[in-house]
C-alpha cells in the first residue's frame, strides 16, 4: 500500500526530481523504492541517491514515465514507463474536438497501452 506522506511534490525537472527524493529518502530513510512523474525527474533521484550514499538498485529501486532516449542510456539505464506519444496526441485532439462539439457531456478518462522497460534501476533491493 502506498503511504499518502510519501507522496512528494515537485516541479517536473531534474532538480525538482532531485531535491523531492533527497527529502523524501532522508525523512523516510526505510523507503526502497521511488517512482518519478516523468523520466527527468527519476534522473534526478538517480543524483540524490548517489549523493545520499545509496546504491541505485540495490538499495533503492528507480522508474520513470516516457522513456525518453536518455532513460537507457543514463547509468545505471533508467527502467521506465513508456507510452505511444503520437497515440496519446492522437487522443488528447480527438477527446478535445468531442468536448468542443459536447461542451456538456460528460467523458470518461482515457485509458491508453503502455510498456513497461524494465532495465538496470530496478534490480530488487538487497534489504528487502
Amino acid at each position: 500500500d502506498l503511504d499518502p506522506s510519501h507522496i512528494r511534490r515537485a516541479p517536473a525537472t531534474l532538480e525538482g526530481g532531485y531535491e523531492a527524493a533527497k527529502l523524501l529518502l532522508t525523512e523516510s530513510p526505510e523507503i526502497t523504492a521511488v517512482f518519478a512523474y516523468n523520466d527527468i525527474m527519476a534522473m534526478g533521484a538517480l543524483r540524490a541517491c548517489r549523493d545520499l550514499g545509496r546504491q541505485v538498485p540495490h538499495d533503492c529501486a528507480i522508474i520513470g514515465f516516457d522513456d525518453i532516449r536518455l532513460a537507457s542510456i543514463s547509468s545505471p539505464s533508467l527502467s521506465t514507463v513508456r507510452i505511444d506519444k503520437y497515440e496519446l496526441g492522437r487522443a488528447a485532439i480527438s477527446r478535445l474536438l468531442e468536448m468542443l462539439q459536447n461542451p456538456t457531456q460528460q467523458f470518461m478518462p482515457l485509458e491508453l497501452p503502455v510498456q513497461l522497460m524494465l532495465r538496470e534501476s530496478t534490480l530488487p533491493p538487497v534489504n528487502s
